[in-house]
């Protein structure tokens, strides 16, 4: 994983502080934005508030899900953030295909690795990412992150 730390900075004290790595953060508050054409990003929070009408337990229920890796979590600025298209709102579930495809993507990718993932546009998807095409062919999705992983791990 990409360390956050770059550069150092001179305190008050004239001692050496570590510094934000800016393009690291720009990085991952990018991949937040590229999810606003397959719905946005939905904090936790917000999510175990719709979760209450189907579930008696909604913070277990979502705590399972993000522990199982059956959705992934992004943490930005001490929010936690779940990318909607994970979820089949009508049904208050997770969207068929999409553990599948963290699972495949599992090993090599970290969540933040994941975002991108999902929100780039992908050639064995004819130019679609991979979160725009899940909800429609969820097996296609799959295939492309067979390819992938292959790929990723050499």
């Amino acid at each position: 994983m990409h360390t956050l730390i770059h550069a150092t900075r001179a305190s008050r004290h004239g001692v050496p502080q570590p510094s934000i790595d800016d393009g690291h953060l720009s990085r991952r508050r990018e991949a937040l934005a590229g999810f606003s054409a397959t719905g946005g990003v939905i904090g936790g929070n917000e999510l175990t508030g719709l979760l209450r009408s189907a579930s008696d337990q909604p913070i277990s229920l979502l705590a399972h899900w993000i522990v199982s890796r059956e959705v992934f979590m992004l943490n930005l600025d001490s929010e936690n953030y779940l990318p909607k298209f994970q979820f089949d709102f009508d049904h208050m579930t997770v969207r068929p295909g999409v553990r599948d495809v963290i699972a495949e993507l599992g090993a090599p990718f970290d969540d933040w690795e994941l975002a991108h993932w999902f929100t780039r546009t992908n050639n064995w998807l004819d130019g679609r990412s991979p979160a725009e095409a899940i909800a429609a062919s969820p097996a296609d999705v799959l295939h492309a992150a067979r390819a992938d992983r292959f790929v990723a791990m050499g």
